[in-house]
């Protein structure tokens, strides 16, 4: 299969939560045996703590929050390094072979978010039906580099030779490409990118279509020749 995708939807567990991350409805994305979104994983424990907290945080995972809002609170100092207490109470609404709907209650109003996968394309479309602007955060596999489109209808993502269309619908207030760093192992960092879309909308849509020669990505159809 040219898409592979793996959604993160299901309990925390018990105890205070020492591994935890604020992941719920996150997903990884490889297509044609490529990475393009990861879990940056976990970087460093006691040593650094700005950067155990930013890579468990939810903006630095693959799924959508209110500007600013973690889907669990992230208590200050050496303590709350290892205490992460579970307040998404996450759902399974929808699971088959290419379509999956899950949500969670972590904000005020419930997060639904669904995926349908196709041959070359994955569509994913989120409900959250809050006052104010949203965010949906991408979190780039180390090799993929970004082309921003300058009409700003989208972006193009390359990881070794394989590129992915993606896009965003309605389109969002504003789209930021960030300059980060991802987790490859503990203590391993490595530079990668952020992929933020601003929107004002409750409802989104993010697209990820497989560039080939035969299809033009932005109209999802094929090309004249």
């Amino acid at each position: 299969d040219l898409i592979w995708v793996a959604i993160r939807c299901g309990p925390m567990g018990t105890g205070p939560g020492g591994h935890r991350h604020n992941d719920q409805l996150s997903f990884e994305l490889n297509v044609n045996g490529q990475d393009i979104v990861v879990d940056w994983g976990t970087g460093a424990y006691t040593p650094d703590f700005d950067l155990r907290n930013r890579l468990r945080s939810t903006f630095s995972h693959s799924t959508l929050a209110p500007q600013g809002v973690e889907q669990n609170s992230i208590p200050p100092g050496r303590f709350g390094l290892f205490t992460l207490l579970d307040q998404t109470d996450p759902q399974v609404i929808e699971f088959s072979q290419d379509r999956f709907i899950g949500q969670h209650s972590g904000f005020k109003s419930p997060h639904i978010r669904g995926f349908q996968i196709g041959s070359q394309n994955l569509t994913v479309d989120d409900t959250l039906n809050l006052i104010g602007i949203t965010q949906t955060t991408l979190t780039l596999a180390p090799q993929v580099t970004v082309q921003q489109d300058p009409s700003g209808n989208g972006l193009q993502l390359d990881s070794n030779g394989t590129r992915v269309w993606v896009e965003f619908s309605p389109l969002p207030t504003s789209i930021q490409v960030i300059n980060d760093v991802s987790a490859e192992g503990y203590g391993l960092l490595a530079h990668t990118h952020r992929i933020v879309a601003h929107h004002s909308v409750s409802s989104t849509r993010t697209t990820f279509t497989l560039i080939t020669d035969d299809i033009d990505p932005q109209n999802d159809k094929p090309k004249n020749t």
